[in-house]
């Protein structure tokens, strides 16, 4: 059993924790009924046959010889003789107390007591104080069920951690938040209600049953309160001024400067349309935006009560994003934040998180291109997680008019043959040794052109030769005409805005080849179409010509 009395820094702690609670109970005089808080400060002793304020002091008090003063406070003309069922009242900061402790029920990240780093299971006693870097966070449980969630970035001390002895347990309770952020949840209680107050330096808010949130500026020129559920006494560093916070309601406390008007909470953003499937390592969560917003607060935690933390982030617009979290079920919540600085009421969605193993990199063929053929090679890069790979191939984006559905492709390639021109959608997945297949990979689409169709026979009429093919509208052309099939010896090549062209016939003797291509509008090049040949023959007519000559002489 541990007393007060003799420890003068915690007496002082307690002290200004009454004389708070004494001013705030004072100032709630004025205020309206429904802000008007019960007088906290005794316990309340129904007294039993044979009791005496004798025995209650001995009991009860730090002072066991201070039983005078309670038989002053209540009335008692014989301090030996109590009627059974006379309510004694005893001032709790008389009242003998015991060390309680508080324990870790979750911890992630950079989370230090001094040296030590905080693991679940881990104990934190009075005295002693947490810091949490970033993306670190700490939950402690108190002995009656309370407890206070250590945010990211934060500096806090556990000041006073005590149970009133010899009652249920009444708990007292005060910790000093240096900067950062803490979520505070007061447990409910039949009798006197817990003694919890948190200390800023530039105020102190003591509460009952509640829930509530304080944050601390790194160097103390300002604290928020925001309460949730209850009611939450907030006073000055001083306490020299003071309100009562209410539920839905916020307030910002300067340095030197009274807690200015309760405000109320900004409303939560629309979580109804965010994704509660997410499929990539970079989580990405998008929701409707909130007037007057200046900013999000979003929180990712394992469970609905959001005490064992994974991850937050601020975000200036109403987009939330998460990296470098396993997968797994959570829970996200957010809030907005407005002009002031004051966070909101909390919307929250579960989620689930299914990015592994990864789903390879597509190499080819590339996205959106096209290409002429009636096959088409896909490949990938091999993912060291996965042993197979699952692949899909479709004439429709969501996948219903499946071209090719291979659940289980070894190595990083794949061959589809038969295929009809048209836009096609491809899609490939990672498939782990045990079956356990991986999302799928980004979508790729390319566009499936017909070969070149042959060129029509070549027409001659009066000399000349026309060459024609069919086409499609907006398309232009690469002509060729050469004395090889390699196209290597060019008699001619030329580009063409229309799919037809006329030329003089050629007068040397021999076999002809030509060919074209197509260039669609928006710069596709499809392969040249398969050579046609045509043959000019030799013109004898001049030969006998010159044997006639001579024999007319």
């Amino acid at each position: 059993m541990i007393s007060l009395i003799p420890n003068r820094h915690l007496a002082r702690n307690l002290a200004s924790i009454f004389a708070a609670a004494i001013l705030l109970s004072l100032s709630a005089l004025s205020a309206p009924p429904a802000l008007a808080q019960p007088d906290n400060r005794y316990y309340v002793h129904p007294a039993k046959d044979g009791d005496t304020l004798i025995h209650l002091a001995q009991r009860y008090l730090i002072k066991p010889n201070d039983w005078p003063m309670l038989q002053k406070l209540n009335r008692i003309a014989d301090p030996r003789r109590i009627r059974p069922g006379t309510e004694i009242r005893i001032p709790l900061d008389a009242m003998k107390t015991d060390g309680a402790l508080a324990t870790v029920v979750s911890a992630q990240g950079p989370v230090q007591s001094g040296e030590r780093k905080l693991a679940t299971g881990n104990t934190v006693s009075e005295g002693q104080s947490i810091a949490t870097g970033d993306n670190g966070f700490v939950t402690l449980k108190l002995a009656d069920g309370s407890t206070i969630v250590v945010q990211s970035k934060s500096q806090v001390k556990l000041e006073v951690a005590r149970t009133i002895a010899n009652t249920k347990g009444i708990p007292i309770t005060r910790a000093v938040l240096d900067s950062g952020r803490i979520d505070v949840s007061v447990e409910k209680r039949d009798g006197p209600p817990a003694r919890f107050e948190v200390a800023t330096p530039t105020s102190n808010m003591g509460v009952r049953g509640t829930q509530f949130r304080v944050s601390s500026e790194e160097g103390g020129a300002r604290s928020f309160g925001e309460v949730i559920e209850g009611v939450v006494n907030v006073a000055d560093a001083r306490a020299t001024n003071g309100l009562a916070l209410t539920a839905g309601f916020g307030t910002v406390i300067e340095q030197n400067k009274p807690p200015i008007p309760p405000v109320k909470l900004p409303s939560p953003p629309d979580l109804s349309a965010t994704l509660r499937l997410q499929e990539r390592i970079l989580l990405r969560f998008k929701f409707a935006d909130v007037a007057g917003a200046s900013g999000y607060r979003a929180q990712v935690a394992r469970d609905s009560a959001f005490t064992d933390l994974q991850a937050e982030g601020v975000f200036k617009t109403a987009e939330a994003k998460f990296g470098d979290l396993p997968d797994g079920n959570y829970f996200l919540r957010v809030r907005s934040v407005d002009k002031l600085g004051i966070e909101g009421t909390d919307a929250s969605i579960p989620f689930r998180l299914k990015a592994r193993p990864e789903p390879p990199f597509t190499s080819a063929p590339q996205n959106k291109t096209k290409f002429a053929g009636e096959k088409a090679d896909f490949s990938w890069a091999s993912n060291a997680e996965a042993a197979t790979y699952r692949f899909q191939l479709a004439s429709d984006a969501a996948f219903t008019q499946l071209a090719a559905d291979e659940k289980s492709v070894r190595g990083n390639s794949y061959a589809a043959a038969s295929l009809k021109p048209g836009e096609y959608f491809w899609r490939a997945s990672s498939v782990r040794a045990d079956g356990d297949a991986g999302p799928w990979g980004d979508v790729q689409t390319f566009t499936l052109k017909a070969m070149p169709a042959a060129p029509n026979p070549p027409k001659e009429a009066a000399g000349k030769i026309t060459f024609s093919w069919g086409a499609e509208a907006g398309q232009k052309f690469d002509f060729q005409l050469a004395r090889d099939a390699a196209f290597k010896d060019l008699v001619m090549e030329q580009k063409l805005d229309n799919p037809e062209i006329t030329i003089d016939k050629p007068t040397a003797a021999g076999t002809y080849f030509m060919r074209y291509r197509s260039i669609d509008p928006d710069g596709f090049v499809a392969p040249y179409s398969s050579a046609q040949n045509f043959e000019v023959k030799q013109n004898y007519w001049w030969l006998l010509l010159l044997l006639l000559v001579p024999l007319a002489f």
